[in-house]
């Protein structure tokens, strides 16, 4: 009787979950190496869902939720610059998995106006300093709304040199970054940035996809609490 109670809890609370929100219980995505972090469905105001912005040298930069929307009716993540704050950029954790494991994998995002940029926040790679820390980027200017797809191209670049023959800033794909970065790179926050080359800027992100996870940003999440899967089983 007691595994049957259990079992037909389970069931009850992802049946609520569909009826809520369809396209979040029945699309779940693979959350792949993000180890015991999971995938994080949805990012709002009152669920960011490990969201936003505790990097020390970022403080203050994270972005805010907004009622515009990208790619759907509920919202997007808000990266506002002004003369006061020239950069913005919010994250999530992507658990330590490794650099190498996440090529191939869509590296997309919605946007609708300013720039835009990938950040992977990562360690271990072969840069001759310290930990090894470096951020890898992409970045976007373009000013209509549509889906960025990073995956394949050769526009990414580092802000440490990596390797002998990786100088800083170089143009490559993420492949040739991570072979020059070595095996031993793991990526600790992946995320979006703008900093554009002239302020006030505004740029409005959806739909953020890394290692099989897809984040849909939202003003304001479902009052049910079941806007995404994380935390809802009570056991």
């Amino acid at each position: 009787m007691r595994r049957f109670v259990r079992t037909a809890t389970v069931a009850s609370a992802l049946g609520a979950a569909a009826m809520i929100s369809p396209a979040v219980a029945t699309a779940a995505p693979d959350t792949g190496s993000l180890g015991s972090n999971q995938c994080a469905q949805i990012s709002a105001e009152n669920q960011t869902n490990g969201w936003g912005n505790t990097a020390p040298d970022e403080q203050g930069q994270a972005g805010t939720y907004s009622a515009t929307n990208v790619i759907d009716t509920d919202g997007s993540l808000e990266l506002k610059t002004d003369a006061a704050n020239k950069r913005k950029a919010s994250y999530h954790s992507a658990g330590g998995v490794k650099l190498s494991d996440i090529l191939g994998k869509p590296l997309t995002f919605e946007s609708k106006g300013g720039n835009a940029n990938w950040q992977i926040r990562s360690t271990g790679a072969d840069t001759g300093e310290g930990n090894g820390f470096v951020t890898f980027v992409w970045s976007t200017s373009a000013e209509d709304a549509g889906q960025r797809n990073a995956t394949t191209s050769d526009q990414w670049w580092a802000t440490r040199d990596l390797g002998d023959n990786f100088p800083r800033g170089t143009r490559g794909t993420l492949q040739e970054l991570s072979d020059a970065a070595g095996a031993n790179t793991v990526v600790d926050d992946y995320g979006i940035s703008s900093q554009p080359s002239s302020v006030p800027d505004t740029v409005y992100v959806d739909n953020v996809t890394f290692n099989g996870c897809t984040t849909n940003f939202a003003k304001t999440a479902p009052s049910t609490g079941f806007g995404s899967l994380e935390n809802i089983l009570p056991f």
